[in-house]
């Protein structure tokens, strides 16, 4: 993404249900970004898995930001409320693909091992989201 601003990397949707799109497309967008290759505490040190997560989950809440704000310029405004329950279910998303990547056959055979907990991946996200938003807003 280098060079390129993340508003051009978003499509935003203003039909009837864009709450839920944006929710969709973040974990869709995150998706890959959870596969045992940037995980796997055998690969990379637990440090390592942190930082992989966190830096896609800074992109992530970049993506988020921009979402919100087309949504506000197009008369939609979007309840703070709402906001944090889309942060925690992402988070829920992380925690069951790390566990879905546990249980897989495929990565079962190699020995995939994610030593992130729910509570660190939730603490992750939530620092990431929160970075994110304050550093967007004091531009």
């Amino acid at each position: 993404y280098f060079g390129i601003r993340v508003r051009d990397t978003v499509t935003v949707d203003f039909g009837r249900r864009p709450v839920h799109t944006i929710k969709v497309r973040l974990c869709r967008a995150l998706r890959n970004k959870c596969h045992p290759l940037f995980l796997d505490s055998k690969i990379n040190s637990t440090s390592r898995a942190h930082n992989n997560l966190y830096q896609a989950l800074l992109m992530l809440a970049a993506k988020f930001h921009v979402y919100l704000i087309s949504l506000s310029d197009a008369g939609i405004s979007i309840h703070a409320k709402r906001c944090l329950q889309i942060t925690l279910d992402i988070a829920q998303y992380v925690g069951q693909r790390v566990l879905v990547n546990r249980e897989c056959p495929k990565f079962r055979a190699i020995k995939f091992s994610c030593d992130i907990t729910q509570r660190q991946i939730t603490w992750l996200v939530c620092t990431a989201f929160q970075t994110m938003l304050h550093r967007r807003q004091d531009q």
